[in-house]
């Protein structure tokens, strides 16, 4: 279902448009891995968690599955920099594995009641 859904072919042109010494290959596994991403953070329980296949890319999903793949492409060659300067210039990266900002997206908020 994924693969032709047009939101996702939407998002790998995008990708391909923006990173255009990207192979096929590399794009889709960057996207397979944004998608596992986003399915492993909304349902993070295995119990619960619906097969790739059956997972609705709504355009929400959409655009936190391109954003992510961003993350991942800009972070590449550089996935433990936490911070670097040169020239003017600076990089400043979480120190997670995953932008902090992309999670917030979507993890669920609860607190205790008072």
């Amino acid at each position: 279902m994924n693969s032709q859904n047009p939101k996702v072919a939407q998002i790998k042109v995008q990708i391909k448009q923006k990173y255009d010494y990207l192979s096929l290959e590399e794009i889709n596994a960057c996207y397979n891995l944004a998608l596992s991403d986003l399915v492993r953070l909304t349902y993070p329980s295995s119990n619960n968690r619906p097969s790739i296949d059956k997972f609705d890319i709504d355009f929400y999903a959409s655009q936190w599955i391109y954003a992510r793949m961003l993350d991942i492409l800009d972070r590449a060659g550089g996935t433990s920099v936490t911070a670097y300067k040169e020239n003017g210039i600076s990089f400043t990266y979480a120190a997670s594995y995953i932008d902090p900002s992309l999670v917030a997206q979507i993890m669920p908020k609860a607190s205790v009641p008072k």
